[in-house]
């Protein structure tokens, strides 16, 4: 919102609830709507309207009191009311104020959710982010909650800034996002889904200033619709897991600067979303600088995912309502514009017909913020919306005699118990004894006749017909009958918890089928049935992991890879060379992989080997080469050379050694020489492929 507050506010952090502080109502009289009637007669379908009187306020109810920012305000599924606070910033880090030039908004985490119920109103969700000028005033922080069709809670936050402040001066992500709200119990948790300021940062739908500001929420159809005050468009996730849509940009206008006479841009300032009465999206605008009375409008979005102007003549709109008769009821921020000094509001209504507005009541409202209809057909709206320490939740009583035709289907919420499912283990070996037990908590007790539970299986061998909770009904607690049932294809798990129950839990087991299977997976997702109970989110769904059992079989065969080796000596050889020479001659080769295999015989018996070692000493023409080289001659002789044997063959022992090495001793005193000396040399075959 782009205005300056009254300085002077009394901040008061004490949260009152009042039941009996009624207020006397004020309605005006009938004034001609600047309507466009024709537009209307083809965007509502030609509908034909019966007609209705006007709503008549019988009291007025300060329902709570004290509160810090009260924005959006909207029914849980207990019937109980919720109201965000924007809260009242802090003394933190800062960011420029959108309204006032040189002034800041200090962070804080002041933001809060009250729930208002039995004549109590409790925060219940605190600690939620909050900017505001120090006196708390102007602040921006959760502007909305809304519930989905299983009761879960979301909220929206937002910022009225540049994201990159949010960034890089405030550094608290939690700006300009959807928050899931996990829990109203010891001050609350919530989780971040989506980031709509980087949306902004990086698409900047309207090409005005990168600005973001969330401001109304609303969910329908599993899909979420975020309306960005800053940005001036409205916004969607499905099923609030897929990526950002752009549904609409709300257009600029021109218009005359009052204090200076030049023409500027007026923008549009969405602020508002609901559902009419044929399924459209309607939204409300307050309109920027220089926030004139009378140019504010209602637009619907049409097929095409356009606005077209539904309704005009208004003058800085907050917040729109339709009733049961298609009746809509339009919240005015500041009745005589922004800059005109009053801080006071209005309540109009717009007959279904759009012929006719009635201003319900003006000087009981100040800058109201947020309303929604009961399904009383009474009216609750928050006051004081951007006054720290003094905001309230109205509720305006609606005389009994307005009983408007019912159009739009208002559903009341029952106390329908929120259902949540836990697996303590998620193993099941087949056979073992040892079942799975699912436990189901429910946040209020069974009703008479008990519940059912549906539940949606999944099964990775296309069957669930190895789990049995026969024998393990003793290890189950609260649950009066199971059953199984197809739907359209798919196998659905029946559960019925019995009357009053609030926990219950089922013993599952896993029968042996001697069949070895592998690993198999089984979902249980807890689905609707019936509109009987919400669901928990956080706990809607377990997976569990049924094991073979232990088969005996016989040992897989052991392969052993074998390294051979063979070494024999001679000692003491006579021979001469370089003179008389007395050597000890060493020879150790390594067989091929396999050897032996099948054929015992490819084993080269040394003895011929020993021989052949003799008569090449015996023949060597050269009795003056150097040890070595009579060594490494011998080497290359033995691989080279064919070797008799007196089996008939002769050996090649190239073919099954992977190395052969021969060592030489020359004993001390060998020719004249008392130093002992040695020779070793090895060889490995290399056979070239020819």
């Amino acid at each position: 919102m782009y205005h300056q507050q009254n300085a002077s506010v009394i901040i008061d952090n004490s949260l009152n609830n009042s039941s009996s502080n009624v207020r006397s109502a004020q309605t005006a009289p009938f004034e001609e709507l600047n309507f466009n009637l024709g537009r209307s007669s083809e965007i509502i379908g030609k509908k034909a309207y019966v007609t209705v009187g006007t709503p008549q306020i019988s009291e007025i109810e300060v329902l709570a009191s004290g509160l810090d920012g009260p924005r959006k305000l909207n029914f849980g599924p207990s019937g109980a009311l919720y109201v965000a606070e924007a809260g009242r910033g802090g003394t933190g880090a800062s960011i420029p104020s959108p309204s006032l030039p040189g002034a800041s908004l200090f962070y804080g985490a002041t933001g809060a959710i009250t729930r208002i119920q039995n004549g109590v109103a409790e925060r219940v969700v605190t600690g939620l982010p909050s900017v505001a000028f120090p006196n708390g005033s102007d602040a921006s922080g959760v502007h909305d909650i809304e519930f989905d069709a299983d009761g879960n809670a979301y909220a929206i936050v937002g910022l009225a800034s540049n994201p990159a402040n949010r960034d890089n001066l405030l550094q608290i992500p939690d700006f300009s996002q959807l928050i899931a709200i996990d829990s109203f119990d010891d001050g609350g948790s919530w989780t971040l889904l989506r980031d709509f300021g980087a949306y902004e940062q990086n698409n900047n739908p309207d090409g005005q200033d990168v600005n973001t500001n969330l401001y109304d929420l609303l969910i329908k159809d599993n899909k979420a619709y975020v309306l960005d005050t800053g940005a001036n468009d409205l916004l969607s996730v499905r099923a609030f897991g897929s990526e950002i849509n752009l549904e609409t940009v709300f257009p600029a206008r021109s218009t005359t600067d009052p204090l200076t006479g030049k023409t500027v841009v007026r923008q549009s300032v969405p602020t508002s979303v609901t559902v009419g009465p044929d399924g459209a999206l309607y939204v409300g605008e307050l309109t920027g600088f220089p926030f004139q009375t009378g140019t504010a409008q209602v637009y619907r979005i049409n097929a095409d995912g356009q606005p077209e102007v539904y309704a005009g003549g208004f003058t800085n709109i907050s917040d729109i309502a339709f009733d049961k008769s298609g009746g809509l009821y339009v919240l005015e921020y500041d009745a005589d514009g922004i800059l005109n000094g009053s801080d006071t509001g209005a309540l109009i209504y717009v007959s279904p017909d759009g012929r006719t507005r009635t201003t319900l009541t003006n000087d009981e409202l100040i800058n109201p913020t947020g309303i929604e209809i009961g399904t009383d057909g009474d009216i609750y709206i928050s006051n004081k919306g951007f006054t720290a320490g003094q905001g309230e939740v109205l509720r305006l009583e609606i005389d009994n005699s307005f009983k408007p035709n019912s159009i739009c289907n208002h559903v009341k919420h029952g106390e329908k118990p929120q259902v949540g499912v836990t697996l303590s283990s998620t193993t099941v070996v087949e056979g073992s004894g040892i079942p799975l037990v699912y436990s189901f908590n429910l946040s209020t007790p069974a009703p008479k006749g008990g519940l059912q539970l549906k539940f949606l299986v999944s099964d990775s061998d296309g069957g669930s017909d190895d789990a049995s909770v026969v024998g393990f009904e003793s290890q189950s607690s609260n649950i009066t009958d199971t059953s199984f049932a197809i739907e359209n294809g798919s196998a659905f798990f029946l559960i019925d918890i019995a009357p009053g129950a609030k926990t219950a839990s089922l013993a599952v087991g896993a029968y042996e089928d001697n069949v070895v299977e592998g690993d198999e997976t089984v979902v249980f997702n807890l689905v609707d049935n019936k509109n009987s109970y919400t669901i928990d989110r956080k706990n809607s769904f377990v997976i569990a992991t049924i094991k073979d059992a232990e088969i005996v079989t016989s040992p897989a065969p052991i392969t052993i890879d074998f390294d051979e080796s063979w070494s024999f000596k001679i000692d003491d050889y006579a021979i001469e060379h370089q003179g008389k020479a007395v050597v000890d001659i060493e020879v150790s080769y390594d067989y091929i992989d396999g050897i032996g295999v099948p054929d015992p015989f490819q084993y080269p018996d040394f003895l011929p080997i020993e021989k052949y070692i003799e008569n090449f000493l015996v023949k060597y023409p050269n009795e003056t080469d150097f040890w070595e080289i009579l060594n490494k001659n011998l080497v290359k002789s033995l691989l080279t050379e064919l070797i008799p044997t007196p089996y008939g063959i002769d050996y090649k022992l190239a073919d099954v050694l992977d190395s052969l090495t021969v060592k030489i001793d020359v004993e001390s005193g060998s020719s004249g020489i008392s130093t002992l000396r040695s020779s070793t040399v090895t060889g490995k075959p290399q056979k070239t492929a020819i």
